[in-house]
């Protein structure tokens, strides 16, 4: 279920990143701001931090799916599980598909489209994300389940 929070955090930190390009560009060329200097100023400075959010999503995606494998590494398990845990991803990956579609419909619509081809990495990596998402569910899988029998986590007596 790791990857089902980290999909409806990158998608919501998506649509964040899309909705404030919209409000900013609606904001800054708004009657109420008179002086041009300052607006442009402004302007380029948060087009920068929207321009580093977005090139870093991908980042974020790998980070997230480092910390749940090493996380899936120090759980103890019982091998038994490793079907429930087979279970568990293949429904993980249908709804990532389904988020998946549900924001590149998004992306594609009339008020969104010429921002989401300001950020294509992003809306690339989302439109992907069942096959970024089996593969990363894939390595928190086998994170979890190979380990040697006799490794002792959490400091347990031997």
């Amino acid at each position: 279920m790791d990857l089902v929070i980290v999909a409806i955090v990158l998608i919501g930190a998506s649509l964040s990143i899309f909705l404030g390009y919209i409000f900013m560009d609606e904001f800054y060329s708004a009657p109420i701001i008179s002086d041009n200097e300052i607006i442009a100023s402004h302007w380029e400075v948060q087009q920068t931090n929207l321009a580093i959010l977005a090139n870093s999503f991908i980042l974020i995606f790998i980070c997230f799916g480092v910390a749940s494998a090493v996380g899936a590494f120090f759980t103890e398990t019982h091998p038994v599980f490793f079907i429930f845990s087979i279970f568990t991803l293949g429904v993980c990956v249908v709804i990532l598909s389904i988020f998946s579609d549900v924001f590149v419909e998004m992306a594609s619509s009339g008020v969104l489209l010429p921002v989401a081809a300001e950020f294509v990495l992003m809306v690339d990596t989302i439109s992907n994300f069942q096959t970024l998402g089996l593969i990363m569910g894939a390595v928190i899988v086998l994170a979890l389940f190979a380990k040697r029998g006799d490794l002792q986590i959490g400091g347990g007596q031997a």
